[in-house]
């Protein structure tokens, strides 16, 4: 780890030091953290960010207030509030923790995604940088222009335009809703499944069919 900055001062008493201006870490060669000030404490690893504090992996950007960099456990905090970019995905949430080494995120409080075709509101989330596949936990409402998703546990593929919903899954269109314990869809495919006390309405045709295993193509 290196670590530059326009001036500091290093307590070797209490193995700390404040850094100050343009401050810059560099982690295993590819983590990039900055910020106006630093406050680092030699004794727990831990350096905290604040001013324009960011920091860059990869294809991924965080920028909050302040940013708690936990160099022992590869691990990047905030609990202020923090916008991460990756790509076309926006992700915002009041607390947040960046594994450097697994690529895992873990996001609590206000938690919105937004990507080009659809926005993700829940209270938690996880998201791996490497695979792309965002994690639901608990209530989680996905809006697109066109549709309306909510679960309660589940996982999106953003990179495979894959999704599995379930414990009270529901889908609803402009004139269709689907219920059901789980609904996969694949959105390339085209594809719907639903799976167990599945009940679909359309409001146009005032149909309503019950089953336990129900599937869906969009093309035909």
């Amino acid at each position: 780890t290196y670590m530059y900055c326009d001036s500091a001062y290093l307590y070797s008493a209490s193995n700390t030091m404040d850094a100050f201006g343009r401050v810059h870490i560099v982690f295993s060669g590819t983590t990039h953290a900055y910020g106006d000030k630093m406050h680092y404490d030699g004794r727990t690893g831990l350096a905290r960010l604040q001013g324009n504090a960011r920091m860059q992996d990869n294809q991924v950007l965080l920028k909050t207030s302040f940013l708690d960099f936990d160099m022992r456990n590869n691990s990047v905090m905030y609990s202020t509030g923090g916008v991460i970019t990756k790509n076309d995905n926006i992700l915002v949430s009041k607390h947040g923790r960046y594994n450097t080494k697994t690529k895992e995120m873990y996001f609590k409080e206000k938690v919105r995604m937004t990507a080009p075709d659809y926005t993700i509101d829940c209270d938690t989330l996880m998201y791996n940088t490497l695979t792309d596949i965002a994690f639901f936990p608990g209530p989680t409402h996905i809006k697109s222009d066109d549709s309306y998703t909510y679960c309660e546990e589940g996982w999106y593929n953003t990179k495979l335009d894959e999704a599995l919903f379930t414990k009270n899954a529901l889908m609803r269109s402009k004139n269709q809703t689907l219920w059901g314990d789980s609904l996969l869809y694949n959105k390339p495919l085209g594809v719907g499944r639903a799976y167990k006390n599945i009940t679909m309405v359309d409001s146009v045709q005032n149909i309503i069919l019950k089953g336990n295993v129900g599937i869906f193509n969009e093309k035909t």
